[in-house]
């Protein structure tokens, strides 16, 4: 099946219904948005939210979760009481996990 195939018309559902069953299908289309979420996220903003977290481009949303948590957890403002510097550090990793969830199309 090629890329075009899933355009045709504006129809994916016609096109793959016949390939696949419907929960196969529903997973080729979903994988099928996320590469191109990906192709998209290649803004700046975005590579520098894979950064903050340590991540590239191309990871599982398994290795996303686990970074997140590590990540908040050490800056945590219950863990760090009167820290400034990890208060900021904190907000600086919820806000790129965000943008990473939003790029990605992570709930």
């Amino acid at each position: 099946m090629h890329g075009w195939d899933i355009h045709k018309n504006g129809n994916t559902w016609g096109v793959l219904a016949s390939f696949y069953t419907p929960a196969q299908a529903s997973a080729y289309v979903q994988e099928y948005k996320m590469r191109l979420v990906k192709m998209r996220s290649q803004t700046d903003e975005t590579r520098v939210a894979f950064s903050i977290l340590g991540l590239d481009d191309k990871c599982t949303r398994e290795e996303f979760v686990s970074q997140y948590r590590k990540r908040a957890f050490m800056y945590h403002p219950d863990a760090n009481k009167d820290n400034v510097v990890a208060l900021e550090q904190f907000k600086d990793v919820t806000h790129a996990a965000q943008q990473i969830r939003s790029a990605m199309g992570w709930n």
